[in-house]
């Protein structure tokens, strides 16, 4: 009975051993993946994959394959946790193409910073190739931006295939096996996509930053500086920066991200503050925006200490939700201009939900959701560039609004200058004019006297009249030169001779004339160069028209120019009533875009002896 009972122990504890260590190997055992013509792409699925943690990241190959007792079968989740750890992957594939096909095994995360894939030879010794995001990419096979591995499996082959994988920071280890021409055909649709992308965020930058260098507005500068933070956190995101920019120094894949998003946020932040002009508006809010940015710089140092993961990219979202909150609050303080600043903030913030849906496997992988954040980072830019473009009209109407006011109160001061030029002539004249009938009165020239001051009413009259006028008919201007001759000439004895010649081309009724623009020219003519002459004194004034110009000439015989400085003693002369005509003529050239010109011409005979003065005036009437 005891033989019996020993028997049966043994034959008990045998059948454990037994089945305890086939379970063991049928750990090791996991189905193998099965490639045919009928597909291009294979995803590795967990039931696919034998799965052991190195955790002390020392053995090698030939320690892992030799000893199938360190793999279990299936993968507990995709991820490299703990990151201390190294991870190897055992894969079964076979062939089953019936035409030669070449197949390349590749991963998604473009970041793992190691990676290595063994393969047996024909003469069972394991190859190894090595690749990652640590090592110059001219290391890969393929100038792709993920790290991918060619498959020498032959068709109607079986070829067994590890993996080892050891990262820093957390990331996706799902590889799939993919056919040549299927890699380069979704290869060639992303970059394409990827180039659009980069081609039009350099067109953002630039454009913005020519503004900034036309404008001078500082918002500008920080919305390049934005821009440039995100796109270089994008570029090293998805491995197009290492592929291109620096594929010699994988050093700097390392704080790339950290540093590309802290410049991009700290720009954002300014740009916020700047643009929505919380220095004006809204003090508070200011103060948010300095203590973020400020908190955003001194978090910097920790986040290049550790892999930039999950914690510190949920701070960074949290600072650009900080920029949107203060944009929703200034729009609540009446900020119009925030609607788009608003808008282009709800885009970004679909885009990463979308991506942390796609991230958590609740939507399906595809190049829009794989890279909606790039799609909400480009929509943003141009809504962002909306809002900046809308603030340019509105700076532009405004500073219209205030020119069009200081034009206005240029206009009323330059008006009111005429006037006073124009009323400095009048005493000058009226003086004069005074004097001439006090003269006749004590000469007891009585009859001439009530003449006179009968004359010099109606001039007096008249320049009442048009005492707060710029322009009179050019009729009224002839009518008070009239007067104003008669008068002179009644003052000094009919001594001289006046003509007044129109040419039949003159409308004068139609034409505007600046008021008593001919007078202070008659006036000099009369008592700098006829009154000293001796013999007979002729003065002729002719008004002509020459096309969209009156043309005015008074010419005098008299001494001249020359002979009258020197019996003065002084340069040639200019009265004080032509040089206040001058100014206003300025002025109306100026105001009413009216071209003037007046000369005075010296008039000799061929001996060289003065024969007189001509003055010629132009003006351009409408």
């Amino acid at each position: 009975m005891n033989a019996k009972f020993r028997n049966s122990i043994f034959i008990k504890h045998l059948f454990l051993t037994v089945f305890l260590c086939s379970t063991c190997l049928l750990q090791t055992l996991a189905e193998p993946i099965i490639l045919t013509n009928a597909k291009t792409d294979f995803s590795v699925k967990k039931n696919h994959t034998a799965f052991f943690e190195d955790t002390s990241r020392k053995m090698t190959i030939v320690d892992v394959a030799t000893n199938k007792l360190y793999f279990r079968q299936n993968i507990p989740n995709w991820q490299n946790k703990p990151q201390s750890s190294a991870f190897w992957l055992k894969l079964k594939i076979v062939n089953n193409c019936n035409q030669k096909t070449s197949f390349r095994i590749e991963l998604y995360d473009y970041d793992i910073d190691e990676v290595s894939v063994y393969f047996q030879d024909d003469s069972g010794n394991y190859l190894e190739k090595k690749s990652g995001y640590l090592l110059p990419f001219a290391s890969r096979e393929l100038a792709h931006k993920n790290v991918s591995f060619d498959l020498p499996v032959r068709s109607q082959d079986t070829l067994v295939v590890y993996l080892r994988l050891f990262s820093s920071h957390i990331n996706t280890l799902t590889p799939v096996i993919r056919s040549y021409e299927r890699l380069f055909d979704y290869s060639l649709h992303e970059y394409i996509l990827l180039g659009i992308f980069y081609g039009f965020m350099l067109l953002i930058i630039l454009y913005n930053f020519i503004y900034y260098l036309i404008l001078r507005s500082i918002h500008y500068l920080y919305y390049v500086g934005y821009v440039v933070g995100i796109v270089g956190y994008l570029v090293g995101k998805n491995g197009t920066g290492f592929q291109y920019i620096w594929p010699s120094h994988p050093e700097i894949n390392i704080h790339i991200e950290v540093m590309s998003i802290s410049m991009g946020i700290v720009c954002l932040l300014l740009f916020s503050n700047s643009y929505l002009e919380l220095a004006k508006s809204n003090k508070r809010l200011q103060i948010v925006i300095l203590s973020a940015i400020v908190l955003k710089i001194i978090l910097v140092l920790p986040q290049l200490s550790f892999p930039y993961g999950g914690f510190s990219k949920f701070l960074d979202i949290i600072f650009i939700q900080i920029a949107f909150y203060v944009g929703i609050l200034a729009y609540k303080s009446g900020n119009r201009s925030a609607k788009w600043y608003i808008l282009a903030f709800v885009i970004l913030n679909t885009s990463f939900f979308i991506s942390w849906l796609e991230h958590l496997n609740w939507l399906k992988s595809n190049t829009w959701n794989v890279y909606a954040p790039n799609i909400g980072v480009a929509l943003q830019s141009i809504f962002l560039t909306i809002g900046l473009a809308e603030t340019v009209k509105d700076s532009y109407l405004e500073k219209n609004r205030v020119l069009s006011e200081l034009i206005l109160a240029i206009e009323r001061n330059e008006s009111m200058r005429i006037l006073e030029l124009k009323r400095q002539m009048n005493p000058h004249f009226i003086f004069n004019a005074l004097n001439s009938i006090l003269q006749r009165i004590l000469t007891e020239k009585k009859e001439e006297a009530a003449k006179f001051l009968m004359n010099f009413a109606k001039l007096i009259r008249k320049t009442l009249d048009i005492a707060d006028k710029i322009f009179i008919p050019l009729t009224d201007e002839i009518e008070n030169l009239r007067l104003y001759l008669s008068i002179e000439s009644m003052r000094l004895g009919n001594s001289f001779s006046y003509e007044i010649v129109i040419s039949e081309k003159v409308n004068a009724d139609d034409i505007d004339f600046p008021a008593l623009t001919l007078q202070p020219f008659v006036e000099n003519a009369i008592w700098h160069g006829l009154m000293p002459q001796d013999g007979v004194k002729v003065l002729k004034i002719e008004i002509d028209q020459n096309g969209q110009f009156l043309e005015v000439t008074i010419t005098d015989n008299g001494i001249g120019r020359e002979k009258a400085a020197l019996e003065k003693r002084k340069p040639l002369h200019v009265s004080k009533g032509i040089k206040l005509i001058a100014e206003r003529l300025e002025l109306i050239q100026l105001k009413f875009k009216r071209k003037s010109i007046f000369s005075i011409i010296d008039l000799y005979d061929s001996q060289q002896n003065a024969l007189g003065t001509r003055v010629y005036f132009k003006i351009e009437i409408e």
